[in-house]
């Protein structure tokens, strides 16, 4: 009886297995790194934070000369600090609301604490003594929105560790007995609580490898274990865990350097990423081996805008969730890009980031840490204009490089990317998918230094914010007005967007995305390709095949960035800042064409807006449409596309230049043929 029910647990403990690795997915969690290096060496040793003592002296040379803007940089900021009151805490920890504990008062300690490193001018000692005692006196540092309890995990705790760590690893000889004792306790406490819930994952069960969430937490959690090395027992432990997820995160990374949680995150997660491998350094590791990074300097280039039109508050793409303007730098990531990588290039884009003054200084420190004057900018203008990001399915097109130029973006892929789900299908945590939108076949256009098509911006998932297809008023899988199931956990059925094609000549880009597979079968459609033809410099023809089961409401979104009025020719025109931006669907047939406004409640610190849009439906089980978009300055009228012929053989003439287009519809199986 008892081997019977010995054989029945088996059973069932192998199912569970079986269960487990078939459907519940994002249940791994990264085990510490043992094997740490040069780690006792570091005993009794400071600074060993992102460099050591022969660093801080190479840098004080480089003060008058071959780094005398960073030092420039990072000592305005550690004035503008300096001058700020400390952080003010309710008395009761437990009253303040979430948000009370600022990621930035982390950022400000560390810059202060840098300056005193770097300068020993006794003012920074004095204000960064007196802003670790304010982070440090509070034994909460965030509260759970839903139960309103302390908890010990979140973005604000990577960056209050990481400045802690900083002051006490810097000042650590300086301080006085009182503020030492302190920030010891304080760093000991939270950093243990910390590691403990690290230790579980980032939320719950699994670490989420590619998520900013785990990286900006794990560096906090890293930072403290090597500040507390000489009295902390478990110090090796908060060492090696963010290790081990640093090189598990790696493997992840998408080969072709773009990011899922589009290009402000991309900001965010790479700064706590080079940060971890540098605080690795010191260790005698060399960390970030992922063809990611011999990439990301590129997803870089082709996410700012054309330089001439750069503002702080205009500077980049905005797709998924981010925001015109830049969150971290990125001057300083691509001062490490191009020393990693020796790229003239990423050198080049920071010193004229810096130049236009257009970046955020979150951490100027950095850029002196990681600057390397050996590596001499060389201006892009060699360099493809176009750029595809295949794993992602991203493409980037310009027209040229002269600053001026038109942009394309366009994404069809896998929201995920094909490589995470492929290799490491069972590590995908659902944390990555946060800040991803549904979006397939949507894109973005900016030309006569303005956006002209836009991105709704931060922290609009839904299909409906984008400029992309509606089937009956639903969009793509996981929306979630109206709700679409998504597919959770992944299979080995799960099917994504992908791009189809992309090729380009001087004269002219064409990009092709196949959607089909981003909406959920229950919706009707059978097919939908998206192919852009980007006519150099000026004119954008938008080719949409849709294929359904039966005649459904088919809904064709574009979001200009102010809405355009209808012409006596049937085109619409739309003036924006300095910009004319001609829409003219050429093959409208029976369709109709409405003109409407789209308000965007508020997300986080961000105001409501509206989105103004223009929209082409129709009732049909197939249907082609063909749209071309043409831009100009105000004082003269955008160039006129006009469509001949149908079929495979249709020919799009703009002026003396013809383009052979395939209007053929998509057959009904097409989703089973071709993914």
């Amino acid at each position: 009886m008892r081997i019977a029910r010995l054989l029945l647990q088996l059973v069932l403990l192998a199912v569970a297995l079986l269960v487990g690795t078939s459907a519940a997915h994002a249940q791994i969690t990264v085990q510490p790194e043992t094997q740490l290096g040069r780690l006792d060496q570091l005993r009794g040793v400071h600074p060993r934070l992102f460099l050591e003592a022969a660093q801080v002296k190479r840098l004080q040379a480089g003060r008058a000369d071959a780094f005398s803007a960073e030092w420039s940089a990072m000592l305005h900021s550690a004035q503008e600090v300096a001058a700020m009151r400390p952080p003010a805490y309710k008395s009761d920890p437990t009253q303040q609301s979430e948000h009370a504990w600022k990621r930035e008062h982390g950022n400000q300690l560390a810059i202060l604490s840098f300056a005193w490193l770097m300068t020993r001018e006794r003012i920074y000692l004095t204000e960064a003594s007196a802003w670790a005692r304010a982070i440090a006196s509070q034994s909460v540092w965030g509260i759970d929105s839903k139960t309103g309890k302390p908890i010990e995990t979140g973005l604000v705790y990577g960056h209050l560790l990481l400045g802690l760590s900083m002051f006490y690893d810097y000042a650590h000889d300086d301080m006085d007995a009182g503020t030492r004792v302190i920030v010891r306790d304080t760093l000991r406490s939270h950093a243990a609580g910390a590691a403990g819930r690290l230790r579980q994952g980032t939320w719950g069960p699994g670490h989420a490898l590619q998520s900013n969430h785990t990286w900006v937490y794990a560096t906090g959690v890293m930072a403290s274990g090597l500040a507390l090395l000489d009295e902390e027992p478990a110090a090796a432990e908060w060492i090696g865990l963010p290790l081990a997820i640093l090189r598990a995160s790696d493997e992840m990374l998408s080969p072709d350097g773009a990011s899922q949680e589009g290009f402000g995150y991309h900001q965010y997660g790479v700064e706590y990423l080079l940060k971890l491998i540098t605080l690795a350094e010191p260790l005698g590791f060399t960390e970030g081996k992922s063809s990611w990074w011999a990439h990301t300097g590129d997803y870089a280039l082709a996410m700012l805008t054309p330089r001439k039109a750069w503002t702080k508050s205009a500077l980049q793409v905005d797709f998924s969730d981010a925001d015109r303007s830049p969150w971290y730098g990125p001057d300083h990531l691509l001062r490490w890009l191009a020393r990693r990588n020796q790229d003239g290039v990423s050198q080049w884009l920071a010193g004229s980031l810096v130049s236009a003054g257009v970046g955020e200084p979150v951490s100027p420190w950095l850029a002196l840490l990681w600057k390397d004057p050996a590596v001499k900018p060389v201006s892009p203008e060699h360099t493809p204009t176009l750029r595809h990001f295949e794993n992602m399915g991203i493409v980037s097109a310009r027209s040229d490089w002269s600053g001026d130029e038109a942009l394309v973006v366009f994404k069809s892929g896998n929201p995920i990317g094909d490589h995470a789900v492929r290799l490491h299908r069972e590590r995908v945590h659902r944390g990555e998918y946060y800040h991803i939108h549904r979006d397939s076949n949507h894109f973005c256009l900016f030309g006569g230094g303005q956006w002209l098509i836009r991105n709704p911006g931060y922290g609009r998932w839904d299909t409906r914010f984008h400029n992309t297809l509606l089937v009956d008023g639903r969009g793509q899988k996981g929306d979630r007005d109206p709700a679409v199931p998504d597919e959770w956990p992944l299979t080995e059925a799960s099917r994504f967007p992908r791009m189809v094609s992309v090729s380009s000549t001087p004269e002219v880009d064409r990009m092709v995305g196949d959607a089909t597979a981003a909406y959920a079968d229950d919706s009707g459609l059978r097919a939908y390709q998206r192919e852009l033809i980007f006519i150099k410099p000026d004119v954008l023809v938008v080719v949409d095949r849709v294929t359904a089961d039966q005649p459904r409401v088919l809904s064709i979104l574009f979001l200009p960035e102010t809405n355009p009025a209808q012409q006596p020719d049937g085109s619409y025109l739309a003036e924006i800042a300095n910009t004319r931006l001609r829409l003219d669907p050429l093959s409208i047939e029976d369709a109709t064409v409405t003109l409407g406004v789209l308000p965007l409640k508020a997300r986080n610190t961000r105001s409501p807006s509206e989105l103004a849009t223009w929209t082409l439906a129709k009732k049909a089980a197939q249907w082609t449409i063909v749209t071309a978009l043409s831009w100009s300055a105000t004082s003269t009228s955008p160039r006129q596309v006009k469509l001949e012929g149908t079929g495979a053989n249709a020919l799009l003439r703009v002026g003396t230049q013809t383009v052979k287009v395939n209007l053929s519809p998509l057959s009904p199986d097409h989703a089973k043929t071709s993914l």
